[in-house]
């Protein structure tokens, strides 16, 4: 993965040199000689770029984000900060940002493979535990069959922490019949 992100990074970069800096500030060279201003549509104090996939990232103050696929056109992506973002890097396919007051905001960019297993099982008493393992910010869906042919839709359930497991503990219901599937759906 990591030979992958230098390729990449190393075609990007001999394409495009980005600068980043106060009132919003993007400056672009193909050559380190010759910069050209691009329009970031905002004023804030821009800090750090990045990129993967295809796309630039630029992180900044106020929680500003901003992603171009040509370095030429910027949009503003959203965050789920105000804080000022001072760092931008990408690893094992997450975009991962950190900031005033040690806020840090994780994205997963390119779909994790790790499979997401059901590593545990135990009815007791009209409660069925789980415990799953997977990778961080994974997202799944749990489905339960009676028949292994009609599938429905449980509990929406992420990997929060870095450990790549989560307990589930659900009530079950009266009519699930005398045999019940589960399986797991990834969702990126």
């Amino acid at each position: 993965m990591q030979d992958q992100r230098a390729s990449q990074l190393s075609g990007a970069l001999q394409a495009r040199l980005i600068a980043v800096g106060e009132n919003g500030t993007i400056l672009t060279s193909s050559d380190a000689t010759n910069w050209v201003s691009r329009n970031s549509g905002t004023t804030a104090w821009l800090n750090a770029v990045d990129f993967l996939e295809d796309t630039w990232f630029i992180a900044g103050n106020q929680g500003t984000f901003l992603g171009s696929p040509d370095a030429t056109n910027w949009f503003n992506l959203g965050t789920a900060t105000k804080k000022s973002l001072y760092g931008l890097t990408i690893a094992n396919g997450q975009l991962i940002t950190v900031g005033l007051e040690g806020v840090i905001l994780r994205s997963q960019l390119v779909p994790d493979p790790t499979p997401i297993a059901i590593a545990e099982f135990a009815h007791l008493s009209g409660m069925n535990l789980f415990l799953f393992t997977g990778a961080p910010d994974q997202q799944f869906v749990l489905e339960s069959s009676p028949d292994l042919d009609a599938w429905t839709d449980g509990p929406w359930l992420e990997f929060l922490d870095g450990t790549g497991t989560l307990i589930l503990l659900e009530t079950t219901t009266a009519d699930a019949g005398p045999a019940q599937y589960y399986r797991t759906r990834r969702e990126r």
